[in-house]
């Protein structure tokens, strides 16, 4: 053996928050045995089983090598001898390095730093090992590869790694300096750890299972990089627990504590202690109805819940995942929802300690984020197994981005989970995340052309990975469900949607066909009054409204709910006597959560409020469970009207006799602009509107459930009913209303394809039908592969398409004044640092968006940009903001005359 091969552990791997440089072969050892604990422990069994079936028997110390080997390129002297750090500390690394064996000269480390692509180590692993890769070979062929180049968040096919020349000479380099020999001891050092006496033969397995194992190998990486998993390994080499020469032990005496880490960090799931045990966590003591008895016998596959609002359907959900016995991920529309829902499920989960996860744009600014880092002690296999905390974040999970995916629970808007239909750098990961979870969608409805196309790339990755997916929404277009079922199961559905009813779609891979059964309800009608109002007179119309109601109900909860923030404030300034909870989004983030706590409280589930007036926009009505006696809105898309009147009513309460005498049902008025011009229905287009109120005229009542997918179906029409639509009859009105809402159609299906097209031109191509390039055909070549990770421009990486630009601001107010406004200077705000949650969370709760129209511009233009923050808050601008443009009811009015 040669002295540098006697001293290969002088090679280090990491040096960072550790009190002495950690031994290369340490590491890889360590991310080998993280492999194979993240693959019995974290991953759910489905994808076990999966690549257990395209690995063979052997796929457990497959996965160990490719994740242990993924480093090996780091044995290098351009890596080794970072030349660039003239700290003492790396000055005397060196020349131990050096003293060892190991060349360091300028002479031996010129070729790698010719290039980018020679300078990245995990390029040079696939070099020694020897490993082709070019941008034609298939993926099943090179899928090591790619996980290993991938491990550090894009996939790429260096040109260099198919030039002979370029290979020769590195080889010579290595062989030269007495590099090579290491190598292999490194090799079969690794080989011998995992169980293999050679190195793997190269397994075909799909492209789907290829990205799976490349999200894992980054995952692995991360958690053998934790600082506590390389102190620890540097003490027990001291204390002689582990020995270099013995790496057949190595992992047999490391799984105990990385399992400890990965507890720590990500996290593995933790069920309750019985399904009884979860269906009573989740239902407390009522019997479960219809539908959520139906969950617990869903199975696998796609379960699509269609149920009127107030119906159970959140409980539904999870009635299925106590069944799952795997990671939770719950996406819904909006920020407030999220919270909303989060702490709902705190609840439910509170005899679990799980890691949780809140996953949107301001979550740090969330009291869930407070709570205290509290690790599990023991674990599940544990006879003395206690701790019963309920949902705790880990400093892991708190990290913004695809980190807070991997909490075994996580509640996020859906746009955490459309990115993984964009490419984006560790893209991988993402996609893992998303493939290890029962994965629950929330109000399905709320997503547009343009999400419905990313959705639809999201439900192609679940399908191919057998994701259980469950999909819940009061209501459903037939071209949204004709769209994602197609996507799902690859089929056209042979019947169409009917409300309310459960469906079970089944991946291609099970063959089965679509399910659907009826839910049955008790059909109830709601009386609609529809008034017709000039487009100057309807602010007023609604204020006169809730004075009429006042008069007669006196106790009764009253909701307005209209289609623009300054309708809203301006009800709410006429209505100020009556101490209206108004809420919408331009408010600060702070003051929004007041808003809405404070309306949950007092009208919520367990709210006793009387004598309440409620006054927002398009902000309250999804899933916020609030129950109305008295509800005027506005006229807006059938979807939306429907969770409007969801509102209403919602629960039995003996009270409500109380608070309107008299009533004997629910009744909704629907104020409409009267021959409304252009712009005076926005944010809706005229045609929209126009077939709602056509629907709506025919009638004086909606029968729930009869009407419900006539009247979405008639008045949410596909792109090709659409374009049949652009030629309207006779009696729609005058011949200039004919002409300007015939403009409004094709304004619509302009509408439409603009955003069918961007998404569809920016998404990952997974599996569309009929279209090359697809990442998951089992013949995908690395060129198409690398679309995954591919860097785009951030228009092109949107998980929503903006109508009207908006800058991202946090409100300054050094009086103290307006609710949740930074109080501080705009250094401080520059000057926090990235560990300070607490001011983190503090300056968030102050964020706000603001128009960049003509009203605000006044207020736009004091925009003091904070890119030179060190935290997030580098993507915002202060804005100084006076009293008098901010209503401490109402929000940002904007300039005051």
């Amino acid at each position: 053996m040669t002295n540098a091969v006697a001293n290969h552990h002088v090679l280090w791997a990491k040096f960072d928050n550790v009190s002495e440089p950690y031994p290369l072969l340490a590491h890889l050892l360590d991310t080998a045995t993280a492999a194979t604990c993240l693959f019995n422990h974290w991953l759910r069994k489905g994808l076990r089983d999966r690549l257990s079936t395209e690995l063979g028997p052997d796929a457990e110390k497959i996965l160990g090598f490719v994740a242990g080997i993924h480093d090996l390129g780091k044995a290098n002297p351009y890596f080794q001898a970072q030349r660039r750090n003239k700290k003492e500390e790396w000055i005397t690394l060196r020349d131990a390095i050096q003293k060892a064996g190991f060349p360091l000269s300028n002479g031996t480390s010129a070729l790698f730093e010719e290039t980018k692509e020679k300078r990245r180590h995990e390029n040079i692993t696939l070099s020694i090992l020897g490993w082709e890769i070019t941008k034609f070979l298939q993926v099943k062929d090179v899928w090591p590869q790619l996980a290993i180049i991938g491990h550090h968040g894009n996939f790429s096919a260096p040109g260099f790694l198919s030039d002979e020349d370029d290979l020769e000479d590195i080889e010579d380099i290595f062989d030269d300096n007495g590099w090579s020999p290491t190598h292999e001891l490194l090799v079969s050092s690794l080989l011998q750890a995992v169980g293999l006496e050679k190195q793997p033969e190269i397994k075909h397995i799909s492209p789907a299972s290829a990205i799976l194992i490349s999200g894992l190998v980054v995952l692995a990486d991360r958690i053998a990089s934790q600082s506590e998993m390389a102190s620890d390994g540097l003490q027990a080499l001291q204390k002689e627990e582990l020995f270099f020469h013995q790496p057949e032990k190595w992992i047999a005496n490391r799984k105990a504590f990385c399992r400890e880490i990965i507890e720590n960090t990500v996290g593995t799931y933790h069920p309750w202690e019985s399904e009884a045990a979860g269906i009573r966590a989740v239902l407390g003591d009522y019997e479960p109805r219809f539908t959520q008895k139906a969950a617990l016998n869903a199975g696998d596959g796609l379960f699509n819940v269609m149920e009127t609002t107030g119906a159970g359907k959140t409980e539904t959900a999870l009635l299925r995942h106590v069944k799952r016995k795997e990671r939770l991920l719950f996406f819904l529309p909006t920020q407030a929802t999220t919270n909303a829902i989060m702490e709902r499920i705190g609840k439910i989960f509170d005899g679990t300690p799980n890691v949780a996860s809140l996953a949107h744009g301001l979550a740090v600014t969330e009291d869930f984020y407070a709570h205290p880092i509290v690790p599990v002690q023991g674990s599940s296999d544990d006879a003395n197994y206690k701790d019963n905390g309920g949902l705790y974040p880990t400093e892991f999970v708190r990290s913004a981005g695809t980190p807070r995916l991997l909490a075994p629970v996580c509640v996020g808007t859906i746009d955490q989970a459309l990115m993984g239909a964009l490419p984006s750098k560790f893209n991988h990961l993402r996609l893992l995340a998303l493939a290890n979870a029962h994965v629950v969608v929330d109000e399905v409805h709320t997503m547009d052309q343009y999400q419905s196309e990313l959705m639809s790339g999201l439900l192609e990755w679940w399908s191919a990975t057998d994701t259980p997916v469950t999909l819940l929404t009061a209501t459903m277009p037939a071209w949204q469900r004709e769209k994602f079922h197609l996507s799902y199961t690859g089929k056209e559905p042979h019947f169409k949607g009917v409300f309310p009813s459960l469906e079970g779609w089944s991946t291609p891979s099970k063959n089965t066909e679509t399910s659907q059964e009826n839910i049955p309800i008790e059909a109830f009608t709601i009386p609609i009054h529809i008034d017709k109002i000039a487009h100057n007179e309807i602010v007023d119309s609604h204020v006169q409204w809730a004075i009429k109601q006042r008069k007669l109900f006196p106790q009764a909860r009253i909701g307005i709910i209209c289609n623009t923030v300054g309708r809203a404030q301006s009800i709410a300034e006429a209505l100020a006597h009556e101490s209206p909870i108004v809420l919408h989004s331009r408010m600060t983030a702070g003051h929004r959560k007041e808003a809405a706590t404070k309306l949950e409280q007092a009208i919520g589930k367990k709210g006793t409020a009387t004598a309440t007036l409620v006054i927002g926009t398009q902000a309250i009505e999804a899933s916020l469970d609030i129950d109305l006696d008295l509800l005027r809105t506005e006229l807006c898309p059938a979807p939306s009207l429907i969770q409007r009147a969801g509102r209403l009513w919602r629960r039995l309460d003996p009270q409500r006799e109380v608070r309107v005498p008299g009533m004997v049902g629910k009744k909704l008025t629907i104020a409409v602009v009267d021959s409304p011009s252009t712009g005076q229905t926005l944010p809706y287009l005229r045609s929209q509107l126009y077939r709602v109120e056509s629907w709506l005229k025919q009638r004086d009542r909606i029968e729930f459930p009869a009407d419900i997918q006539d009247f979405i179906d008639a008045t949410t029409p596909g792109l090709q009913e659409l374009f049949q639509k652009v030629s309207l009859p006779e009696d729609c009105g005058s011949a200039e209303e004919r002409e300007t809402l015939a403009d409004d159609y094709l304004n619509e299906v302009a509408s439409w394809v603009t955003k069918q097209r961007q998404a569809g031109t920016s998404r990952i191509d997974f599996a569309k039908h009929g279209k090359p390039r697809q990442v998951l055909a089992s013949d995908c070549v690395v060129e198409d592969f690398l679309q995954i990770t591919s860097a785009n421009d951030l228009e092109e990486s949107a998980t929503r398409l903006i109508d009207c630009s908006s800058i991202s601001a946090i409100l300054c107010d050094p009086t103290g004044t307006i609710p949740g406004a930074w109080t501080d200077s705009v250094e401080k705000l520059i000057a926090i640092p990235a560990e300070d949650r607490e001011s983190l969370r503090r300056a968030l709760r102050a964020s706000i968006s603001i128009p960049q129209s003509k009203k605000f511009l006044p207020i736009t233009s004091r925009e003091i940009p904070l890119s030179e923050a060190k935290t997030l808050l580098s993507g915002y601008s202060a804005v100084h903001i006076q009293p008098d443009e901010y209503d401490l009811q109402s929000g940002l009015k904007g300039p005051q005359k």
